[in-house]
């Protein structure tokens, strides 16, 4: 400090000399010129302040220490016991963004450790200097914030590298959040500094922003809502951050300036005019929603009457008139809160809503009473005379709500739809006398109603009420309805006498055409004997034709019949003739075969001996079986049935030169087969159906 009173290029210049006059002084000459000039020391110089790392005093070696930027010497004097070189220490070894220093730091670095750091640590540092100064962070009191806010600040948020940016996020939702409002408003208000959309990790700084807001008292949360940096949480806030603020907005003290930040938010944000509006208008509607309304609606109507923000007002009516169509119990308060924007709603009513009577009904319940008068006017002026009992209909509800707590804007109402009415009906459109009756039925009690309520107190600008006009009108209905009675009485009269006459004129052609029916009907009577006559004489004609037919159609039938009966007899006799030629040329083929076989038979006895062959194979018939077939004639003979005669006879056929063979195989002698052949055919002379049979079997096909 007394050397900085002195110019540094005097300081340099002294610095040379005592360095070249007074070697055992070297070091320090030396590491005063490099003080003063801040330059890189000549190799003289260099080597002069090595050798000072050596020397016994403590302060030399510091002072070649900073020159030299000694790591290990600059430690041991932020090891030792003076605290002014532990600090100098510090500061330049965090200029050199000492790993080691960090490493310290992060493991039992106090306060004063860090703040010493943060004034030479460059921003553009390790992802392990800022664990360092976390590490810190969360065992000090206050967080280091205001110095870690200050050190971070030079660079903005979005410059620093993704992990770092992390570290940071991971900082604010586990330190930060513990700390002051202010500090985190300040936090967020860097970490969404920039233009472009917000970083994923500013959310962490969001996060913290409530958690510091929702800890602090209601007076001094309010306050809060006033600070600069609290329209940068406005800016980004979201769904998530809507429930706290939905919950400010409803305590006492708080809503009146939460609601004025978030109606000056457009004229605050850094986001573009769209972007803000949107964003503004999206945070009230949600800040809207939940319940107990009666607390939001005061000061969000001061909040609205104060702003003066014509060129945004556009996006708030399309959130608010969303909100109005979406929840009609609601329509109400929101009218009451967005006062100054209830002529606008009210054309975006009608353009959206074509039919007048609708927009009537959804706006007198939830509208200021004040106004009625002007809603009933505007609904029956200029409106067709065939759609006007549809618009009273719903007004003289509201009549009969409203007639009570504001007679006098309630009796203007009146006079508007009577008027209305009475000129339409003394127009001559007579399908609105049930409208005029319905209006006179009441009208007395209507009289009655008003004059004994007491006038409203913001009724003072009628300075009386309207039933005079409203008794001309209906004076003039009267006198309208009961001309048009008389003149009912006139035309029912007419038409009486009318049909007095219409009604002789009627009997009178009545009887006329009962005489000439009854006339006609005799004639008819007549006519019709004659016909009935005629006709049961063509009936009998027709009887006697078709009796005649009917005989002659049996007796043709009879002579078709007998000749139909001699064709068969004639077909049957033939038929009979034909099988018994058929039967007597089967037996004659039959009998031939048979003695043909017997020859060879006997042929073949007559042979020399041979020597004995094995005995052909049997063959099998190959047609349908029939009972026949298996049925056993010889109980006692080696052919017992009709199958095992017709086999051997085929099977002699084919192989005659085999018969003995044959014969042996069956057990039979040539003895044996002339008895049982001769026997076999005895019975079938005697049984045609086997010999018709055996003929089958042989003839057909066999295997």
């Amino acid at each position: 400090m007394r050397l900085s009173r002195v110019p540094t290029g005097r300081i340099a210049q002294l610095a040379r000399a005592a360095f070249a006059r007074f070697p055992s002084r070297g070091a320090l000459a030396a590491a005063a010129w490099v003080r003063a000039t801040d330059r890189a020391p000549d190799e003289d110089l260099l080597l002069a302040l090595r050798e000072g790392l050596n020397h016994p005093s403590e302060a030399v070696r510091f002072e070649c220490a900073l020159c030299l930027q000694d790591e290990d010497v600059l430690l041991m004097a932020v090891e030792g016991s003076d605290a002014a070189r532990g600090a100098e220490a510090r500061r330049v070894l965090a200029a050199m963004s000492s790993a080691r220093l960090l490493a310290r730091m992060e493991s039992y670095g106090d306060k004063a450790f860090a703040l010493d750091v943060l004034k030479r640590l460059p921003t553009q540092t390790t992802p392990g200097a800022l664990r360092a100064l976390f590490s810190v962070s969360s065992r000090v009191e206050g967080g280091l914030a205001e110095a870690l806010h200050s050190w971070a600040r030079t660079r903005p948020f979005v410059e620093w590298p993704p992990e770092e940016r992390r570290l940071w996020a991971e900082w604010a939702r586990v330190r930060l959040g513990q700390l002051s409002s202010t500090d985190a408003l300040r936090f967020l208000s860097w970490a969404a500094a920039s233009n472009a959309a917000p970083l994923p990790e500013a959310r962490a700084f969001m996060s913290a922003v409530v958690e510091t807001l929702s800890r602090e008292p209601a007076s001094l949360r309010a306050e809060r809502f006033q600070d600069t940096a609290f329209s940068c949480f406005l800016s980004l806030a979201d769904e998530e951050h809507a429930r706290p603020l939905r919950a400010w907005a409803r305590e006492e003290g708080c809503a009146a300036p939460l609601l004025e930040a978030l109606m000056s938010l457009p004229s605050r944000s850094r986001r573009s005019d769209a972007e803000a509006r949107g964003q503004c208008a999206r945070l009230l509607m949600d800040i809207w929603e939940g319940a107990d309304l009666g607390r939001l609606v005061t000061p969000l109507a001061k909040a609205v009457r104060a702003w003066n923000g014509s060129s945004q007002e556009e996006a708030f009516l399309g959130a608010v008139w969303q909100r109005f169509q979406r929840q009609p119990e609601e329509r109400s308060a929101l009218l009451t809160a967005f006062a100054p924007w209830r002529g606008a709603l009210w054309e975006r009513q009608r353009a959206d809503e074509p039919d007048p009577v609708v927009c009537f009904q959804t706006w007198w319940p939830v509208d200021d009473p004040a106004l009625f008068p002007e809603r009933v006017e505007a609904l029956v002026r200029d409106a067709p005379p065939e759609d006007l009992s549809r618009r009273l209909d719903p007004v003289w509800t509201a009549v009969e709500a409203r007639v009570d707590a504001w007679p006098r804007a309630t009796s203007l109402a009146v006079s508007y739809a009577a008027a209305a009415l009475s000129g339409a009906l003394r127009q001559g459109h007579e399908a609105l006398v049930p409208e005029a009756e319905r209006f006179l039925s009441g009208f007395q009690n209507l009289m009655d109603r008003v004059r004994a309520a007491p006038a409203s107190v913001r009724e003072e600008r009628y300075s009386r009420d309207f039933l005079a006009d409203i008794e001309v009108d209906a004076r003039l209905m009267r006198e309208h309805l009961e001309r048009l009675r008389e003149q009912e009485e006139e035309a029912r009269e007419a038409e009486l006498r009318r049909r007095v006459d219409e009604s002789r004129r009627r009997d009178l052609e009545r009887q006329a055409r009962q005489r000439q029916d009854e006339a006609e009907s005799r004639q008819r009577d007549l006519e019709q004997e004659a016909r009935q006559r005629q006709d049961e004489a063509e009936s009998r004609q027709r009887d006697l034709e078709q009796e005649a037919r009917q005989r002659q159609d049996e007796a043709e039938s009879r002579r078709r019949d007998l000749e139909c009966q001699a064709g068969q007899r004639q077909d049957e006799a033939e038929s009979r003739r034909r099988d018994l030629e058929r039967q007597a040329r089967q037996r004659r083929d039959d009998a031939e075969r048979e003695a043909e076989a017997l020859r060879r038979v006997a042929a073949s006895l007559q042979r020399a001996p041979e020597p004995p062959r094995a005995a052909p194979a049997l063959l099998s018939p190959q047609g349908p079986a029939h009972p026949l077939d298996q049925e056993v004639c010889f109980p006692e003979a080696r052919l017992r049935t009709l199958v095992d005669y017709a086999r051997l006879v085929k099977t002699l056929g084919e192989n005659s030169t085999d018969a003995l063979a044959l014969f042996e195989a069956q057990g039979l002698s040539p003895s044996d087969w002339a008895l049982e052949a001769n026997s076999w055919g005895t019975l079938m002379s005697r049984r045609q159906d086997l010999a018709l049979r055996f003929s089958a079997l042989f003839l057909g096909h066999w295997a």
